[in-house]
């Protein structure tokens, strides 16, 4: 975990796997930052130029609102794709309650990186059922191409 500077975290890479943000918590969490109290660290990808928020955007928000000039994060490397493979995974057991248009758009998202995979393996990852995955693919197949042939869990 490093400091890094709010304004240096870029949240412009489609990594946002929420339908919105919920200004509430952004409030909430700018107070505790007022307040001096610590907040998890948010999670970027760094792909050698840019750091890409994947979790923590309700907390980057916040930091900003606090205006504080740096904020505690944990620097993965990696591209920006790989900073939206981890967000469509992010807050199933911690921060605030995914809404199911949350889910969603994780799912969309899930399957633009990963197409091929399977709606078990798009589920896993992304914490929700294989039927939404399943509907999900089946709505996306409606309005553009997607692979017919997948690919399991055991790499079949």
């Amino acid at each position: 975990m490093k400091k890094v500077f709010v304004e240096d975290i870029k949240i412009n890479g489609d990594t946002q796997p929420r339908v919105s943000i919920d200004i509430s918590a952004v409030d909430d969490y700018a107070a505790s930052y007022e307040a001096g109290k610590e907040l998890p660290p948010v999670v970027v990808f760094n792909d050698g130029v840019d750091l890409w928020l994947a979790d923590g955007f309700h907390r980057w928000h916040a930091a900003r609102k606090a205006l504080m000039s740096q904020v505690d994060a944990e620097v993965l490397e990696g591209t920006r794709m790989d900073a939206q493979w981890h967000a469509v995974a992010a807050n199933q057991t911690h921060g605030i309650r995914r809404t199911n248009a949350d889910k969603r758009r994780s799912v969309k998202m899930g399957l633009s990186i990963n197409p091929e995979w399977s709606d078990c393996m798009i589920a896993d990852h992304v914490g929700v059922s294989h039927e939404l995955v399943r509907t999900t693919r089946s709505s996306l197949a409606d309005s553009a191409s997607q692979p017919t042939s997948r690919v399991t869990k055991g790499g079949r």
